[in-house]
């Protein structure tokens, strides 16, 4: 009989080398919060990097920039922006909103299993994780921009 506690649990892809100032993974979930799915995943491919981890999971990140605009663009079309009853109801924004946080946190908390598997290793070391309030802030402001824009657009198209 075998007993799994006495197997190694390291495999060779769990060394210490190809870090370079990785970002703390558990922080990256408020970035799901107050940024939504983009930012998020924008920022999860270069911490991919900076982790060293293998590139296999690097298309990951950016499927979750593409399942956003899919999910952006479908809400503007089932949207009516035409003014007066029956026409844009403000609530939907928030809606949308609140619906774009929640799809990002289970999808941040998913495909967030290896980088916090990898930052456990970086722990183990001297160094200390990098920064990521001046990313964030960075990727938040530009997707908020960029949602700002392409509503805009769908309103224009829309009159």
């Amino acid at each position: 009989m075998t007993d799994d506690l006495f197997q190694p649990s390291l495999t060779s892809d769990d060394d210490r080398s190809g870090f370079q100032n990785p970002w703390n993974p558990k922080q990256l979930m408020w970035v799901a919060v107050f940024g939504g799915i983009l930012a998020t995943g924008i920022l999860m491919l270069i911490n991919d990097r900076r982790l060293g981890l293998p590139s296999r999971m690097a298309w990951l990140a950016p499927l979750i920039g593409i399942v956003w605009i899919g999910i952006f663009v479908l809400t503007l079309n089932i949207i009516d922006f035409s003014p007066g009853e029956g026409g844009l109801n403000p609530a939907l924004g928030s809606e949308f909103r609140l619906i774009n946080r929640v799809v990002a946190l289970v999808l941040a908390w998913v495909l967030l299993i290896p980088q916090r598997r990898r930052f456990e290793i970086f722990e183990t070391g001297e160094e200390e994780p990098d920064s990521l309030w001046k990313p964030a802030l960075g990727a938040i402001v530009v997707v908020s921009v960029l949602q700002f824009f392409v509503f805009a657009i769908a309103m224009m198209a829309t009159m």
